[in-house]
């Protein structure tokens, strides 16, 4: 899948990604609509982080420089999402809405394959340097990976919420909270696993990030009536010693594992 033909492009994982791509953004705005009550909504955009995350996996997965191909794969995914919303729930989109979300999601694949190649020329270069260095990659990659899985764990558990018709605002404070638990201690997790060397540092600035990324979403989704509450200050403050948490517990995990290599 990783072989390149004349174009110089790897077409197999071109492909991948607009299937996987499609997939998770399509999921998340299915999601997010789920919450809000409409499919026509602004917060919408913030599935393309979905994107993103699909770049950063394709470039840290294929053996050649591919950050061409996931940029290609965004614009292809976000084609067929917007196609798929069109066919399932009649949301149309004009000129203008189908530009933007093209370019954002042109601009955050491409950045998110950035991201994959230097996660993977870290890799690569573990053995090397072992003195400290910042790996702003892996803070992004905790960000990214933090901010798609607490929201993806959130809308999913509103859902469940609403099937079991205990919709409270006790239960919806709770589910939050777990929900970004969950979320940036995985994320937490894998960074402290696959990185090279200790980034501990990384992740939790990558959790202040995708702490960034949340607020910003609830700014869009609450509008004009948006105040952090204080549910949201314990939800954020749990998160981020989650991710602290899940890099240790990484960290520890990827050394047995070495050890018992």
């Amino acid at each position: 899948m990783s072989e390149k033909n004349l174009t110089g492009l790897a077409w197999g994982w071109i492909i991948f990604g607009s299937l996987i791509g499609t997939i998770l953004t399509f999921l998340n705005i299915w999601l997010m609509a789920a919450y809000v009550g409409s499919f026509d909504n602004p917060q919408s955009l913030f599935a393309l982080f979905s994107l993103m995350l699909t770049g950063i996996f394709i470039a840290y997965k294929s053996p050649s420089s591919t950050i061409y191909e996931p940029a290609i794969s965004g614009s292809i995914a976000i084609i067929l999402t917007l196609l798929l919303l069109n066919l399932f729930t009649g949301v149309s989109y004009n000129a203008s809405q189908i530009l933007l979300t093209q370019a954002l999601a042109f601009q955050l694949s491409m950045l998110g394959g950035w991201v994959g190649e230097h996660l993977q020329s870290g890799e690569r270069t573990k053995s090397l340097d072992n003195s400290f260095k910042f790996q702003w990659a892996w803070s992004v990659a905790a960000s990214v990976l933090a901010f798609i899985l607490s929201l993806s764990l959130f809308y999913i558990s509103v859902a469940a919420l609403k099937s079991s018709n205990i919709m409270t605002i006790s239960a919806l404070q709770l589910s939050e909270m777990l929900s970004f638990g969950v979320g940036f201690f995985a994320a937490g997790y894998f960074i402290g696993f696959r990185s090279p060397g200790k980034t501990i540092i990384e992740a939790g600035v990558g959790g202040l990030f995708g702490f960034c990324f949340i607020i910003g979403f609830w700014v869009v989704q609450r509008e004009d009536s948006f105040t952090l509450e204080t549910s949201d200050y314990y939800s954020l403050v749990f998160a981020f010693a989650m991710v602290l948490l899940g890099s240790w517990v990484g960290e520890f995990s990827e050394k047995n594992l070495s050890k018992n290599k």
